[in-house]
């Protein structure tokens, strides 16, 4: 339902996670990045305690697609 909740603390299982995501993104794109992997890793661990803050734009319009035809409609 897009609700978060911002973590107090990292527990070891997250940690692992997170080094796994790490890993699996690879030296050349950390080196590409710009950044070390213990920086990414303290960048990750701060978004993941401060949470997310959603905000509606009050200007956006509700645009509704059209309704799709069914295929046993459309072979008819």
């Amino acid at each position: 339902m897009g609700r978060w909740t911002p973590l107090e603390e990292i527990d070891q299982r997250l940690q692992i996670k997170i080094s796994k995501i790490l890993t699996q993104v690879g030296a050349q794109r950390l080196k590409q990045s710009g950044k070390t992997r213990a920086a990414w890793r303290e960048e990750i661990y701060e978004r993941l305690k401060k949470g997310r803050v959603y905000q509606l734009d009050p200007d956006k319009k509700l645009v509704s697609a059209a309704p799709a035809a069914s295929p046993a409609v459309a072979a008819v």
